[in-house]
């Protein structure tokens, strides 16, 4: 929702120190674009610990990860992997055949839950960050629907 966006940004400046390309307007028109964006929010005695978004596209059936962050007091408690792993249910549930997302080349941490959750590298962005053009890796998880994980 819309009032939680002050929030966010502020969360999303804590854990993402020098990227400064999410700011509140984004937010808002991510948050207004209800028919293709999905935002969960998580919340311990009303104070945001962490979130996640993501496009999903109609047309590739691709659902895109944009934004995980997760308070780093609240890390390393599995509360981004359930985020992710929430978000892989709503897109299978649609009939969504992929999830895709980009993370810096230098976080190591993101790139081993990634994989853990069974995202592969598909490759790199070069200079894909604009605060400090940072390569990005690419990853990409193909979703079983519900008739192949029910028949192996």
């Amino acid at each position: 929702m819309v009032p939680d966006v002050a929030e966010m940004t502020q969360l999303q400046k804590l854990v993402y120190l020098e990227d400064n390309s999410w700011d509140e307007e984004i937010f808002e028109s991510e948050l207004r674009n209800e028919k293709s964006k999905l935002y969960l929010i998580m919340r311990q005695n009303d104070q945001l610990v962490a979130f996640i978004g993501a496009s999903f596209n109609q047309n590739t059936r691709d659902a895109h990860i944009s934004n995980v962050a997760v308070k780093p007091d609240f890390q390393d408690h599995g509360l981004g992997k359930f985020l992710i792993e929430t978000m892989i249910t709503c897109a299978r549930y649609n009939n969504y055949s992929s999830l895709s997302l980009e993370t810096r080349l230098s976080n190591i941490r993101a790139q081993k839950l990634y994989s853990i959750i069974g995202f592969k590298n598909i490759g790199i962005k070069k200079a894909y960050y604009q605060s400090n053009h940072e390569d990005a890796v690419n990853m990409k998880l193909l979703i079983k629907n519900e008739k192949e994980l029910v028949n192996g």
